[in-house]
């Protein structure tokens, strides 16, 4: 039983420290770290595949090239609360959980790209698949 209560102890003691640890250096990390990790990451983003130019990537276009409609089970949890009319009875809150069908929409966008250098004048696509509940009806 002392062995338990020493390991929990223990795992307490780990647990505060690490907190401690992150409260110090995340601040420190969000300051002096982020910026360059977000700048490498949109450095790498802008690339042309071919000449692996940085800040090369320009926009051209985007056309929607698949549209479909689809219908899905989504679960739907529903809130509420019931209220008493008892002055000391707390108010109870309540979830019912639900399934229901749903008309969702699958879209298949393409981007088109070129490289702004003239040397190269790369041309390349991306596509993008999104899905959203809706309608193609008006």
């Amino acid at each position: 039983m002392a062995a338990l209560f020493l390991l929990g102890m223990a795992l307490g003691v780990v647990g505060f420290v690490l907190n401690a640890l992150w409260v110090v250096f995340y601040p420190l990390y969000f300051i002096t770290l982020k910026p360059f990790v977000w700048f490498g990451l949109k450095a790498f983003q802008s690339r042309c595949p071919k000449c692996k130019g940085f800040w090369k990537r320009q926009f051209v276009k985007s056309e929607v090239t698949e549209q479909h409609e689809t219908l899905e089970t989504v679960q739907r949890i529903d809130q509420g609360t019931i209220y008493n009319n008892s002055l000391f009875t707390p108010n109870e809150g309540f979830e019912v959980s639900r399934l229901e069908q749903v008309k969702m929409v699958n879209e298949t966008t393409c981007h088109f790209w070129e490289c702004k250098d003239p040397f190269c004048g790369h041309k390349w696509m991306t596509e993008e698949y999104l899905e959203y509940e809706g309608s193609l009806e008006g």
